[in-house]
This record gives structure tokens, C-alpha cells and sequence, in this order.
């Protein structure tokens, strides 16, 4: 394993986040890996920023999102800024987020996974 290049075992791993729902998530397309498994015997392949995004989907749905909603925000979301703010159409507002925050604590999550994977 690289750094940058986690599989579907490795992220549900790192986020703690239980296999059926990840698969229901990856089938929903709520979550899209940078590079999709082309068959049987490959893998699925994700980014860390795909990891931060699935993070940042579990905590909205934790939080009482809706998964499609949750979705939506996280597909676009960008974790450099500080700060994420995003309107939907028809002027529903999805909320302020610290995705810097959440970037820094998935990084020490897998930072520590790393370590022990070593």
C-alpha cells in the first residue's frame, strides 16, 4: 500500500465504518473510489482525498443527513478551504463545515494506520 492509494478493506478500516455499509454506500454511488474495481480480482482504489470525503459523508450522516443529500455535499467539497458552505437549488442551505478539521484528523487517522500496517 502506498500513501496515497487505499483499498476498500483499508478505508473501512481507517473510518471505522462498518463493511455492509460501505458496500451499500460504493452500490448507491454515494461513494466513488478514483479508480473502480474492473472485475473480479481487481480493487477498488481510493485517494486520500476520497477517504477524507467518506469521512466527511459518515459524520453528515451521523448527523442526521440524508444520505443522498450528505452525498451531494461531499462530492464537491474541498478541503483545503477552511471553511465549506454550498447552497443548494432553491436556496436550501447545507451548512457551515470545518473540512480543514476533518482533513487534519483523517490524516492522523491514517497516519497511525500507516505505523501499524507498517
Amino acid at each position: 500500500m502506498v500513501d496515497n492509494d487505499f483499498s476498500t478493506l483499508d478505508v473501512q478500516k481507517i473510518l471505522k465504518i462498518n463493511q455492509e455499509r460501505f458496500k451499500q454506500w460504493v452500490n448507491m454511488g454515494f461513494i466513488k473510489p478514483t479508480l473502480m474495481a474492473s472485475g473480479q480480482g481487481s480493487r477498488a482504489s481510493f485517494t486520500r482525498e476520497d477517504v477524507y470525503k467518506v469521512a466527511f459523508l459518515n459524520l453528515l450522516i451521523n448527523g442526521g443527513w440524508k444520505r443522498k443529500a450528505a452525498a451531494k455535499i461531499c462530492q464537491s467539497a474541498e478541503f483545503d478551504n477552511p471553511t465549506y458552505y454550498q447552497e443548494f437549488e432553491g436556496g436550501i442551505v447545507s451548512g457551515l463545515f470545518n473540512l480543514k478539521g476533518i482533513k487534519a484528523d483523517v490524516d492522523s487517522i491514517i497516519n497511525q494506520f500507516l505505523t501499524v500496517m507498517g
